[in-house]
């Protein structure tokens, strides 16, 4: 297996995990919200694709959880990027 496929397994890994991650740190904070439109917002949160059917209601600690959840969304995939920029010598890399 080439080396960018297993660097692309550890981000679908990893994003998995922040998703999850999330999405139980939602459950907690915001239990008032249905569980189905609780793991909507944090797919869109980690993705950072702006989704959402109506204005979000959350507020407070499970607010702050979307924040950081957007956060991980944007700043995991630039340390992947150079991670695989710094340990990869004969791929060719996406350089923006």
């Amino acid at each position: 297996m080439p080396r960018a496929a297993g660097v692309a397994a550890v981000w679908l890994a990893a994003y998995c995990g922040i998703v999850f991650a999330g999405l139980l740190l939602l459950l907690w904070r915001a239990a008032d919200v249905a569980a189905d439109r609780l793991l909507f917002l944090t797919v869109s949160a980690a993705s950072n694709v702006g989704l959402a059917h109506d204005p979000v209601s959350i507020v407070g600690p499970g607010l702050y959880t979307l924040c950081a959840v957007m956060l991980a969304g944007r700043v995991a995939p630039v340390f992947v990027l150079w991670w695989m920029a710094r340990t990869t010598d004969d791929a060719d890399l996406a350089v923006a």
